[in-house]
């Protein structure tokens, strides 16, 4: 059971007719035994916990949710299936013990956060959150076998309050790697998340049936983003029986695939823009008559390793707007959108024909353009340097 609105859990079990992040799902029932510990950090509804429940009968799953909206469906679910093995605690995992700002998006309510940024304090409530550590030494807690992580970009805090627990009993994370999320709400970005969890651990990525697949570099794990947008990576110690020989293998055959699928010669079917590196260059200035549509010729650098495709059919690439006063504010959030007549390719340049409606009110403003890719980000949320403004005359 989950809110009939939510695209992120209910609306993904739906379309596809019951499953769930069936890859996930399989490396759970690889990495449990019936008596082992879990904790699921950002459990939602609940689908993991249930599924962790029903792998551990004789363990114990300890599930962190901190939206009340949430946390309803995920008492509810796990009471219509019996999961008396697993406890709900209503609140956030942090780096800290006590109230920290949270963030609800009710349009996705997975994608809610604890953010410590100023940026996000208007749309943040108070919360109660808790150390990993130190409701492990409350609880005395002596076995932790999984930590699942989905923190929306607070994963870096999750770690550090968890340092000690996952020092002592050495458990195998699984953790969600958003670089949107990170570098918005966690302060950095995927390279740095996984230089730390690479400390004592190896990296895997996983096959649809659940197998590991060793994370070989750096370059495999961007090109695993730049496929997928967001991944979960499965973190073991040293000495656990999953890593072997044959993960190795299915490593780098998964390097090579992804090498051949994204380089800088031919457009993939689809790019998610991670790096987003580029040069803007309009005219100096522009003018009108309020209210007018103009046409401004915008030539854009491409200096990252990503593709600019506004072909994608899901996260297409263009160019776009945001209108200021003169003082800096925003007037208006999202302007109309110039495409790629082709795909713009590492190093390359094209000039995009960008449609902007000026303001209503005559007076000085300006004109912020930037990149985005629909549905995934507006590339001047990751980086403000990413911006260009111009200044724009508006006359009656």
């Amino acid at each position: 059971m989950g809110p009939p609105e939510d695209r992120g859990v209910i609306g993904q079990i739906q379309l596809s007719g019951g499953a769930y992040e069936p890859q996930v799902m399989n490396a759970l029932s690889r990495l449990l035994e019936p008596d082992s510990v879990a904790f699921d950090v950002g459990a939602n509804i609940g689908v993991f916990a249930l599924v962790m429940s029903r792998l551990c009968p004789r363990g114990r799953v300890y599930a962190f949710e901190p939206a009340i909206e949430s946390f309803d469906y995920l008492v509810r679910n796990l009471q219509a299936n019996g999961a008396r093995n697993v406890v709900a605690e209503h609140r956030a995992v942090y780096d800290t013990t006590g109230l920290v700002p949270f963030v609800f998006s009710p349009d996705y309510p997975p994608g809610s956060f604890v953010s410590n940024n100023a940026e996000h304090s208007a749309d943040s409530r108070p919360m109660e959150a808790v150390r990993l550590d130190d409701y492990a030494e409350d609880r005395g807690i002596d076995r932790v076998d999984l930590i699942m992580i989905d923190a929306e970009g607070a994963e870096f805090a999750v770690l550090r309050g968890a340092e000690r627990t996952i020092a002592v009993h050495r458990p195998a994370l699984l953790v969600e790697l958003n670089p949107v999320s990170l570098r918005r709400v966690g302060g950095g970005t995927f390279r740095e998340l996984l230089a730390v969890l690479r400390r004592g651990r190896a990296l895997f990525s996983m096959t649809p049936g659940g197998l590991p697949v060793r994370i070989t570099s750096d370059r495999h794990a961007e090109k695993l983003l730049r496929r997928e947008g967001v991944t979960e990576l499965l973190c073991l110690p040293g000495g656990h029986p999953a890593r072997t020989p044959k993960s190795w293998a299915r490593g780098l055959r998964e390097a090579a695939r992804l090498e051949a699928e994204l380089n800088r010669w031919r457009p993939p079917a689809n790019d998610f823009v991670i790096e987003p590196a580029y040069r803007l260059h309009p005219p100096a200035e522009a003018g009108g008559a309020a209210g007018q549509t103009l046409t401004l010729p915008v030539t854009v650098e491409n200096e990252g390793p990503a593709w600019f495709s506004s072909d994608y059919v899901y996260y297409p690439v263009h160019l776009s707007y945001r209108w200021l006063d003169a003082d800096g504010s925003p007037l208006v959030h999202d302007g109309h959108r110039g495409r790629f007549s082709a795909p713009l390719g590492p190093g390359r340049s094209a000039t995009v024909e960008l449609p902007v409606q000026l303001p209503s009110a005559p007076g000085r403003h300006h004109l912020a353009l930037t990149l985005l890719q629909e549905n995934y980000v507006w590339f001047d949320a990751l980086d403000p340097s990413l911006r260009t403004t111009i200044p724009v005359t508006v006359v009656p």
